[in-house]
């Protein structure tokens, strides 16, 4: 009743000509199992979507206005109404309609004892059931298959993507190795010179070295002269007084 008078709040459209409000009060009044009220409501809901050619719309109104007929026991306009939505749905080849009016129909069969006819609409709705099961596994399927399908060539994409990398990263590593290769010639050429004046300063340091040794062993030689000439000198004037 609260959907109800939220809908009776709505703006409605100049002759009420909107298909989906149509059908909303009519199934909101076959709830409330108000059937007169629901059968107006979804009478000018199939003639707003037959008038349209909205074969869809037009088939679940049928099947709605068949239950609204069967709530009331009219089980003659009921099943009449059942079967121009089955024959809207295998003209136009719509399964899932087909199989929704169907599903109502049986129970309408059965409650009247139509058991024959009953049987008959059964094994139609068990075909139609496992079409729309093959369908959906088929769907499934190829979901399932466009996934793989896009997974593999992300999974391509990503290799690409890890073999440029990978080249990218051998070309920068060996340019690093060419980097430190001649920045190791340089520093083993720089050590060489560096040890070769090394060695070479060190050669003319030992023979100054050398040479200054040679003069300090021959001015010691000449002080021992002059020492021993002094004392000479000293011991024969001794020698003499």
């Amino acid at each position: 009743l609260s959907a109800l008078n939220d809908l009776s709040k709505l703006a409605q459209p100049a002759g009420k000509n909107d298909f989906s409000e149509e059908l909303n009060y009519g199934n909101i009044y076959l709830d409330q199992k108000n059937c007169a009220a629901a059968s107006t409501y979804l009478q000018k809901a199939v003639e707003i979507a037959r008038k349209n050619k909205m074969i869809d719309s037009e088939i679940t109104a049928l099947t709605h206005l068949a239950e609204c007929f069967k709530e009331i026991k009219n089980t003659s306009e009921a099943i009449t109404c059942f079967n121009q939505a089955l024959d809207l749905a295998k003209k136009n080849k719509l399964a899932l309609e087909e199989r929704d009016a169907l599903k109502s129909l049986i129970v309408l069969l059965e409650e009247n004892k139509k058991l024959p006819e009953a049987f008959t609409a059964f094994k139609r709705f068990n075909f139609l059931q496992d079409s729309l099961l093959n369908i959906e596994k088929i769907k499934s399927i190829q979901k399932i298959e466009s996934e793989l399908k896009l997974s593999e060539k992300e999974k391509i994409i990503a290799e690409q993507n890890l073999t440029l990398e990978k080249e990218k990263l051998d070309a920068e590593t060996n340019k690093l190795q060419r980097i430190v290769l001649s920045g190791g010639l340089v520093v083993l050429v720089f050590a060489l010179l560096f040890l070769f004046y090394h060695f070479k300063r060190t050669g003319r340091l030992f023979a100054l070295i050398k040479v200054q040794k040679k003069e300090v062993e021959f001015q010691k030689e000449l002080l021992e002269a002059k020492n021993k000439e002094v004392t000479d000198s000293i011991n024969y004037a001794r020698y003499i007084q």
